[in-house]
């Protein structure tokens, strides 16, 4: 069990002193040390200060304990001219103190930028958004403004993926869902927007899938996989599975409206200064932002009417005020939690701050809600422990009432993230479970850990059987990611069910076929109990990386009974190169295409001619039992080039592949069709070797011999290949199917396995340092640079504000293939122990 991170303990000291002439932003007493308030009077540099100083130390602390809130009262701060930038880190929560997102103005900006992994081979760094979780914006307007570079004063950047929420913001200029400075584009995992105004185009970019509500945004830049949009002024029209003018099929789900929202509560600063709780009144079936006509329709609750709860409180004392009718603050840290903190009074509000995280000790069932109308529990997560619970949250009873209950005041949960394993072992049976009716899931990430601290996650490690169970009826979810569970991901048992967007991946390391499932071929991702009459799912995806035991297949991702008022629209299945779901729902749809990450697509089912299913197991109503749990890393690709993410395993099965026999490989190249590569290279025929694509080095197939053909490209798309042998690992190339001739830039030196880091050291250049670096010619996917120096002498090309090594080149020019069109690419070469300024190009 970790230690608990107290607030005013000494963890959070280091940033106290990097910042003592910020004290004056200490919050009030009765919040905490590590909540910090900021005045509109305070001079920028001292905010800076400590903002910068918080940053540092947790945006690398993917697993820590430290949990910090940045609060600003209603004014405005910083200047065109002098900005105030704030980065975002891991447990970290930036939120405004007005009424409405216009009563604070931050000029500056508010990003987060991709994580550079140290420890990740082949390439070192890799800078990427993939595990960006765990930090949130909200309640504020932004005139974007700065940037240390000119690529990044192209946009405000917001690279998170899962469990990072904006919500209520009012963004003034370009944002960015992806880091295309950091690095080249990148992966990102998905992620949530509610209640916003972003009057500029959005770019998405390489988000994988992302859910948008009740917002009004100025355009959205492209899709990957699964866009949805919900009650969304300006949002894309609907094209799901509609093959488009690049022959890729339409990812974008648009409702005009949403059939349940209610906002999320938050923490303001009334006219006289008091601290005041605000809880927004549910709506059904509405659009557009809540403050669009002033304020936002709901109650106000003084502050002094909660108990203010710090780590160090008891259980105890938390049950004795919530009993009496209070509500319940959970100011920034970790709780550890034997017994649970019951809820049992209507209408009570559980509101976290800064991710408080409440962490299961002994089995506990950290938080229970009671058979009770109209709670609502927002902004925080759960832990589980290192004995096992037989769940980590419960809404009502098991076969309990609740005559008061109504979609009008429906029991909310918004921003509840659960974890099992990750920062130490954690075991439960299940995660979420509901068993009232009404209720309103906004925004969830339940979530079995597949990389963390040294082991703390495993498949006998960290066991967990399902995320999310609900047996009552009119419940609606509105951003459900569930992901890992190793039996049915989510299981429902009640009537008259919603969803809007669900995303999920299924266990990525089961170790074989009969230990995930021995009476069928896997658990499917969502399943529909066969006692169901009514239930109806918008743009759901599930996604297959089974790394231990890629031989892996799964009979459905979606079990669902054949019942006219059983109905899913817009459904996409994904193979990552590991594992095959054969169908989508029940026995209908498409596996999932091999070797390519492109997804199946089915839009609706039931559709007019499905066959009858005769396979599908169900039981009525679904019930588990305990098996083992999951781990890896979370999975996305980029908008242009379907590519895998790196391959983690378990600490306890390794999947690191046998080694190929012969020699080689060497000499590689590449002839392409429209929509095919064929690779050859020199070694020995009788020899095995690995074919690895993307610029991670993730294998796609194995071959004997000297040659390999991939099939199914997309035509003017850039791939890079490389091949493994005994002998190491050829140089990447990238080719562009379509195009000739091709070309094949130099690359960082290749390693010998896939755990094995690159080595970084080369021999130091000669001749003149570079200087006057500069765009000499541009083409529809590359940029050629030129600088002026020693024609004779070795350069390095670095790209990226990281400064990667793409390149060692003789000359003063370097032409970089298979760039994306107006998309800014971050450029300095490095020569005679000296390195240009980095200059920001891009393609017109």
């Amino acid at each position: 069990m970790l230690a608990v991170a107290c607030a005013g303990t000494a963890a959070a000291q280091p940033v106290e002193s990097a910042a003592a002439a910020g004290a004056a932003a200490a919050a009030p007493a009765d919040l905490g040390a590590n909540v910090k308030v900021f005045d509109p009077s305070m001079p920028i540099a001292q905010i800076q200060q400590q903002v910068d100083a918080i940053t540092a130390q947790q945006v690398n602390d993917e697993m820590g304990t430290n949990r910090y809130a940045l609060l600003f009262k209603p004014g405005t701060y910083g200047t065109p001219g002098n900005p105030l930038s704030i980065q975002v880190g891991y447990y970290t929560e930036v939120a405004g103190l007005g009424q409405n997102p216009t009563d604070v103005v931050i000029n500056g900006r508010i990003d987060v930028y991709n994580r550079c992994l140290t420890d990740y081979a082949p390439r070192q760094p890799y800078c990427v958004a993939l595990n960006n979780f765990w930090r949130s914006l909200s309640n504020l307007t932004v005139n974007v403004a700065g940037g240390t570079t000119d690529c990044r004063r192209t946009a405000m950047f917001w690279a998170a993926s899962q469990s990072s929420p904006m919500r209520r913001v009012n963004i003034n200029g370009p944002l960015s869902l992806m880091d295309y400075c950091t690095d080249q584009p990148q992966w990102a995992s998905g992620g949530y927007i509610a209640d916003s105004k972003i009057p500029a185009q959005v770019v998405n970019g390489s988000q994988q899938q992302y859910y948008v509500r009740n917002s009004t945004v100025g355009g959205w830049s492209n899709g990957v996989w699964n866009q949805v949009f919900s009650g969304v002024t300006g949002a894309p029209a609907t094209n799901f599975g509609v093959k488009q003018a690049d022959n890729r099929l339409g990812s974008y789900t648009n409702l005009p409206t949403t059939p349940l929202s209610r906002e999320k509560p938050y923490l303001y600063v009334d006219s006289a200064g008091a601290y005041q709780v605000f809880v927004p009144s549910a709506r059904a079936n509405s659009a557009g932002v809540s403050w669009a006509n002033g304020n936002t329709p709901g109650r106000s609750i003084p502050l002094s009417q909660f108990f203010v709860a710090r780590p160090t409180d008891s259980v105890a004392s938390i049950n004795s005020a919530l009993a009496a009718g209070q509500h319940l603050l959970l100011t920034p840290g970790v709780y550890d939690v034997a017994t649970s903190i019951k809820v049992t009074r209507a209408d009570t509000v559980v509101l976290g701050l800064g991710m408080a995280t409440l962490t299961a000790v002994n089995g506990s069932v950290p938080l229970t809600v009671g058979d009770v109308a109209g709670v609502v529990v927002a902004g925080v997560m759960i832990d589980a422990g290192t004995v096992s619970s037989p769940a980590l949250m419960t809404v009502g009873t098991e076969n309990g009432t609740c005559a008061a209950c109504s979609t009008g005041d429906p029991t909310t949960l918004s921003d509840v993230f659960m974890r099992v394993g990750g920062p130490h072992v954690g075991k439960t049976v299940k995660g979420l479970v509901v068993n009232s009716d009404d209720v309103l899931i906004d925004h969830t990430w339940l979530w079995r850990g597949d990389h963390g601290q040294p082991g703390s996650v495993g498949w006998d490690v960290s066991p967990g059987d399902v995320g999310l169970v609900v047996n009552g009826d009119n419940v609606t979810g509105t951003g459900l990611f569930v992901e890992h569970w190793r039996e049915y991901n989510v299981i429902w048992n009640g009537q008259h069910g919603t969803v809007v967007f669900f995303q999920n991946e299924l266990p990525y390391d089961p170790p074989n076929q009969q230990a995930w499932r021995s009476d069928a071929l896997g658990y499917a991702a969502y399943k529909v109990a066969d006692s169901v009459t009514t239930h109806e799912l918008w743009g759901g995806g599930a996604y297959i990386y089974t790394n231990v035991d890629p031989t892996i297949h799964l009979s459905h991702a979606f079990e669902v009974p054949i019942r006219s008022g059983v109905k899913l629209h817009h459904l996409l299945t994904v193979q990552l190169l590991a594992g095959t779901i054969d169908h989508i729902v029940n026995d209908t749809g498409e596996a999932t295409p091999y070797p390519e990450t492109e997804p199946a697509m089915l839009i609706e089912y039931p559709t007019g001619d499905v066959p009858p299913t005769t396979t599908t197991p169900t039981t009525t109503p679904v019930t588990t039992t305990p098996t083992t749990p999951v781990t890896t890393t979370p999975v996305t690709t980029t908008p242009t080039t379907p590519t895998t993410p790196p391959v983690t395993t378990t600490p306890t099965t390794p999947t690191t592949p046998t080694g190929p026999s012969g020699t080689g490989p060497t000499n590689l190249r590449i002839t392409t069709t429209d929509d095919s590569a064929t690779l050859t290279w020199d070694g020995d025929p009788s020899a095995t070797y690995e074919i690895l694509r993307g610029e991670a080095g993730v294998r796609i197939a194995t071959s004997t011999g000297n040659t390999f053909t991939d099939r199914g490209l997309a035509r003017s798309v850039p791939y890079v290949y490389s091949v493994r042998g005994p002998g190491g690992v050829t140089r990447q190339i990238t080719v562009i199917p379509g195009s000739t001739p091709v070309t094949t830039p130099p690359t960082t030196p290749p390693t010998t396995s896939p755990t094995t880091a690159p080595t970084t050291a080369t021999t130091a250049p000669t001749g003149a340092a570079p200087r006057n670096l500069r765009s000499i010619g541009t083409t529809s996917s590359t940029i050629t640079l030129g600088w002026d120096g020693d024609p004779n002498a070795t350069y390095e090309v670095l790209r990226g504000e990281a400064g990667e090594r793409i390149a060692t080149v003789k000359g003063t020019s370097f032409t970089d293939i298979g760039l994306l069109p107006r998309t800014p690419y971050v450029y300095s070469v490095r020569g005679a122990g000296q390195t240009t300024p980095q200059v920001t190009l891009r393609i017109p």
